[in-house]
């Protein structure tokens, strides 16, 4: 892979993800009743699965909007959906912070539980989020083929929410280019 990723026929486009607002991504399985973010270091990222499925999910929107326009095959840029090994056309890394090491006030904790029927909590309902400070990722993708550079670009400007929480406003971002 090292050897693919040097090779100078190769395009690689550079992102920033720039998180507008308090975010959520990811579980950590654990046995607290918050749902922790991923870190490495104790730094948050966002795995290079979720950036590819997301760019994913807009190409094929393009796609089926735009077809003259947008050169597009799921199959060829990711590989089949049952397979979960790195294609050779595509290649992108995980989005990780701009700084070394934590700093205070990173990360909080919000906290909600369900209702009983009569408006009391219920003490079973009790979960908490983990969440972190907007700030800005970085990240890169590697392309093979010139041919899909302008739909994975159009396709990273489309998203502007990532995570499983979205529906509770958490997540909204920007890719920037």
């Amino acid at each position: 892979m090292e050897n693919y990723l040097n090779e100078e026929s190769n395009i690689r486009i550079d992102y920033t993800l720039r998180l507008y607002g308090f975010w959520h991504h990811g579980m950590v399985p654990g046995q607290s009743n918050v749902s922790e973010l991923l870190k490495k270091d104790g730094l948050p990222y966002i795995e290079s699965s979720t950036i590819a499925m997301l760019i994913a999910e807009q190409a094929d929107s393009l796609h089926q909007l735009h077809a003259d326009q947008y050169q597009y095959s799921r199959e060829v840029i990711f590989g089949k959906s049952e397979q979960h090994k790195l294609k050779q056309d595509f290649y992108c890394s995980p989005a990780t912070c701009l700084f070394s090491k934590p700093t205070e006030g990173l990360y909080q904790a919000k906290y909600s539980t369900s209702l009983s029927a009569n408006k009391q909590a219920n003490t079973k309902g009790f979960h908490g989020i983990e969440q972190c400070m907007p700030l800005d990722l970085q990240g890169y993708i590697i392309l093979s083929n010139r041919n899909y550079v302008k739909t994975i670009k159009d396709a990273l400007k489309l998203i502007k929410e990532l995570g499983g929480r979205r529906y509770k406003g958490l997540g909204r971002c920007e890719f920037i280019i």
